[in-house]
């Protein structure tokens, strides 16, 4: 990919991203967060996680995770 870019004359600049463990962790959390929420957000608002064999497990995730915009973003 790199060298296809520069053949188009682009000229790409190695950078570094200082990113801890904790922190690509957290990113991906989030990311996971996030798309379990829209997948599953018409069967929360219906209130079907009411009807969960274990209603104290994932519904409190979903739920937090209805915080996050990215997830009407991504409906």
């Amino acid at each position: 990919v790199v060298h296809v870019l520069a053949s188009k004359g682009v000229n790409v600049v190695p950078f570094k991203l200082n990113y801890s463990v904790e922190s690509v962790q957290s990113i991906l959390n989030i990311t996971m967060d996030v798309d379990m929420l829209s997948h599953f957000d018409e069967w929360q608002r219906a209130r079907d996680d009411k009807k969960y064999e274990a209603p104290d497990e994932w519904p409190v995730e979903l739920r937090r995770a209805r915080l996050i915009p990215a997830v009407d973003y991504l409906q």
